[in-house]
This record gives C-alpha cells, sequence and structure tokens, in this order.
C-alpha cells in the first residue's frame, strides 16, 4: 500500500504453548520465591547477604551447589520464627506420589513430606526445558491468523488502521493494538473457525444460564412476596396490617435487596462464558459482557418480577398469545411503580456508588499488599485494576429503561 516504512511483524502462532510455558514457569519461579522468603525473611537482614551468589547457586544443578546453597542459608537464615517461636527450618510441602502395594498390587496415594524448595527448584528446571522447546518451536510451527506490525512512525500506524483493505471488511481487520495486558493471549492465534464455534458455544451457555437462573429467582421472589408470608404465617398479617414499617420492608426493601444479592453473583459467572467466546481485547469482552447484562437485567427486573405471581402461565402465554403477554406486562407495570422506584434508591443512590468508589479493589489491594512475600506479589498488589464496564454501566441503561 505504501504508506509507511514497516519495522517489524509479528505472527502470532496457532499453539499456545509458549503462552502456557511462560505462565507455568512464572507460576513455579513464584513458589520457589516464597519458599526462600520462609527461610531468608523479606528483606534478608542478614549483612553479608549476596542474592547473586545465592542465585548462581540455586539454578545451578550440581552436588557442589547444593551444598553451597544449604551452606548460605544457614548463614542468612532468620534467627527465629516468631509465629512458631522456633528456629527457622527450610519449609517442608505436603505431596502426593502414587505408590504401588507389592502384597495387593493397588496404587495407594500417600502423603509425603518433601523439602519445597528442592521441590520447586526441580520443577524451575523443567519449566525451563518446557519453554526452551517452546521457543525453538515458535518460529517453526503453523503461523495463526493474528499478527502485530510495528510501524516506523506512529502517523502511519494511525492512518492504515482506519482503511479497509480488502473487498469484504470481516476478511481483514485493522486495529490499533491495545496494550499487552489488555489482550487474551490464549486467544490470539486461534483460527477464525475456531473463535467462531467457541462464540457460538459461550452464546450457548449464557441462553442456558437465563433459562435456568429463572428458577432460583422466580422462586425466591414468591417465598419473600408479602402476600405468600402472610398467607403461610397468619400472625404476621396483624402485624403487617398495624405497623407500616415492617410492611414496607416486606413488600418492597427485603425483596429489592434479595434481588441484589441474585445480580452481584450473575456478572462473575457471565464472565466466564464471554471469555470462552474467544475475543482477542478485553475491551471486545467488555462490550459483549455489557451486552448479555443487560439483556439479563431487563429480563428478569422488568419482565419475569413483574410477572413472578403467574410467570409460569405468562411464559405460556408468550408462545400462544404473544400479543395477550405484552397487554398483561402493561397491566402489571404500573402496579410495582412503588417498588421500582425503591429499587432504583436502593441501587443507584446506594450500592452502585459503593461500587464506583472501588472498595473491593481497595481492600484487595490493602490484603495483597499486606500479604505480599516477595517483590513479585507486591508488584502484582499495586498492579493497576481493569474497570470491569460490563458490570457498572448496564445499570445505568437499566434505570433509564425503567
Amino acid at each position: 500500500m505504501r504508506i509507511g516504512e514497516i519495522e517489524a511483524v509479528h505472527v502470532a502462532p496457532l499453539e499456545q504453548e509458549l503462552t502456557q510455558a511462560l505462565a507455568h514457569r512464572a507460576k513455579v519461579l513464584g513458589k520457589l520465591e516464597t519458599a526462600f522468603v520462609a527461610v531468608l525473611g523479606n528483606p534478608c537482614r542478614a549483612r553479608s547477604y549476596d542474592p547473586e551468589l545465592l542465585k548462581r547457586a540455586v539454578l545451578t544443578d550440581t552436588d557442589e551447589a547444593r551444598l553451597l546453597e544449604r551452606r548460605l542459608l544457614r548463614r542468612w537464615a532468620r534467627r527465629k520464627d516468631k509465629k512458631r517461636n522456633r528456629p527457622v527450618e527450610r519449609p517442608q510441602l505436603s505431596v502426593m506420589q502414587p505408590v504401588r502395594n507389592s502384597e495387593t498390587g493397588k496404587w495407594q496415594w500417600p502423603l509425603r513430606r518433601i523439602d519445597a524448595i528442592d521441590h520447586w527448584r526441580t520443577a524451575l528446571f523443567a519449566a525451563d526445558v518446557r519453554l526452551q522447546k517452546a521457543r525453538e518451536h515458535f518460529h517453526g510451527g503453523e503461523g495463526g491468523t493474528s499478527a502485530f506490525v510495528t510501524m516506523t512512525h506512529a502517523a502511519d500506524a494511525f492512518t492504515i488502521s482506519q482503511l479497509s483493505v480488502h473487498a469484504r471488511p470481516d476478511t481483514c481487520k485493522i486495529r490499533m493494538a491495545p496494550e499487552a495486558r489488555a489482550v487474551v493471549w490464549k486467544n490470539v492465534g486461534r483460527p477464525y473457525s475456531a473463535k467462531m464455534l467457541r462464540y457460538v458455544v459461550g452464546l450457548v451457555m449464557t441462553v442456558a444460564l437465563l433459562l435456568l437462573w429463572s428458577v432460583p429467582v422466580v422462586l425466591l421472589s414468591t417465598l419473600i412476596s408479602l402476600r405468600f408470608l402472610v398467607t403461610r404465617s397468619p400472625g404476621l398479617a396483624d402485624v403487617v396490617k398495624n405497623n407500616q414499617f415492617v410492611r414496607s420492608l416486606l413488600s418492597y426493601t427485603l425483596p429489592s435487596l434479595i434481588l441484589t444479592i441474585f445480580t452481584t453473583i450473575l456478572p462473575r459467572i457471565l464472565w466466564g462464558f464471554v471469555l470462552v467466546g474467544g475475543d482477542r481485547a478485553y475491551s471486545i469482552a467488555d462490550k459483549n459482557m455489557f451486552i448479555r447484562h443487560l439483556y439479563f437485567l431487563i429480563i428478569y427486573i422488568v419482565i419475569v418480577i413483574a410477572m413472578t405471581g403467574s410467570v409460569w402461565s405468562s411464559v405460556y402465554d408468550m408462545f400462544t398469545d404473544f400479543g395477550g403477554f405484552w397487554k398483561q406486562l402493561v397491566n402489571v407495570l404500573p402496579q410495582m411503580a412503588t417498588w421500582y422506584c425503591v429499587y432504583v434508591m436502593l441501587y443507584g443512590a446506594g450500592y452502585q456508588v459503593l461500587k464506583l468508589l472501588h472498595l473491593k479493589s481497595v481492600c484487595r489491594y490493602l490484603f495483597l499488599q499486606a500479604k505480599a512475600a516477595t517483590p513479585r506479589d507486591y508488584m502484582k498488589a499495586i498492579s493497576p485494576v481493569f474497570i470491569d464496564w460490563g458490570t457498572f454501566q448496564p445499570y445505568t441503561v437499566l434505570f433509564f429503561f425503567i
């Protein structure tokens, strides 16, 4: 196209072995660092502590290196374990290893106590071998359907991203690459056919959840309805009749609170279904999450809750008399006006405001920072937080819809 000079092109591989090998090595390395922190502390307060010398001893697979490592750990170890009030020992790990009984010939899985540092070091050596093989096979494997192109000048990249380079727009899509942490790397190299199959599977799972979620919501909304409570508890009828506060609490506040708890659990499940769909960027996944979450809220809060008393007959009417169903819904909605006002006030002016303050992220940050044992754990604790718009924004549209 002669638009600009290309600096580099990297085609995402079809296989995900390199990504999985990197993730596995990072996990094992974190476990090994945690085992060393249990002995040395963080930071290590020994004056003669030399991290480079310890690193060379740990990553060298010889008997002399093992002797040097043990000698260094004894010299630099913490003086006392404050929790157990005794000298610091090498951390132990419980593992289950299969052993065949010589008499019965059956396999058994007994628990064994092994040295955690030796175990994770061996696992790190195996992870390095796996990663090396994945790197060697990286350029020789089959290429995927995505590529990262680096232009010499940023203006050229923005120009190309606005062009349609193929007669069929869906055949070749060009967009500015998101940040590395905003890319769903396990979905980058998947072919278009596999992506469409995963999208259909995720959509089917969402529809199945939509149908199954109606059972507990309708059952619970029926159980906490004022008519049901008065029928099952005759003594409650006089209290409800004479006390306006109890009547408003059971009629409006309690159903809204229970429904809020149910809708808080829902986004977690939907997000898993969205990721199954094979989106390559979290921004696209957020858009799909927003659409599905909004559909759920409208169907359950506007339709199912309004038709709770006769929901099953209403579902039957939807398929037999479609016009009659909507007429019945229009007649029922004005009767729920007070409940909707309470719901909007409780959620829009209360719970939603607390969610926008990101108290969960702040508490998570404080907890992970206090729990961090290694610099890697600390960096993970202070990493930027993604704002999951697919969870927040649907409620704004729902309130406008109501």
